[in-house]
């Protein structure tokens, strides 16, 4: 861990980054999502939603979506209305992915969202599979 990183709301410095894209039925990403975990445990989640007139860019949607995920582990005053997927092209988008776990109000409401609820899917990638047997079971950490 680099020791350099800024420590975030709750005093902790970011050790963990994921990157995944949510595709549609023909396997085509329209959206990248990143997942920042700090050493005390905290989450953040950034989301960038491609346009479907746009050509999918994963570096510029990589560059988007850690943005924001960084911007909900930073910014104490990061405003909902900044936060909220509010534009129907967007959800429209959102609606034609595959989300694990469930429809996207339930977990891709906000672009950038500090302690989100995690898919299984999410909760593998940050903490192994162990948590997410643990977690498909119903048992509690």
């Amino acid at each position: 861990m680099r020791k350099d990183r800024p420590k975030n709301k709750k005093g902790g410095r970011i050790d963990k980054e994921f990157f995944y894209y949510l595709r549609d039925i023909n396997k085509h990403p329209h959206i990248t999502v990143c997942l920042l975990k700090n050493s005390n445990g905290a989450v953040a989640r950034g989301m960038a939603i491609c346009s479907l007139s746009e050509q999918f860019d994963r570096k510029v949607g990589r560059k988007i979506a850690k943005s924001r995920a960084y911007s909900a582990m930073f910014d104490e005053k990061l405003p909902d209305a900044f936060c909220g997927v509010k534009r129907g092209r967007a959800r429209y988008v959102l609606d034609l992915v595959d989300v694990p776990g469930g429809g996207w109000e339930t977990y891709f409401d906000k672009k950038a969202h500090y302690m989100p609820h995690l898919t299984l899917f999410e909760r593998r990638l940050l903490y192994g599979p162990e948590d997410f047997l643990i977690q498909e079971d119903g048992l509690t950490r």
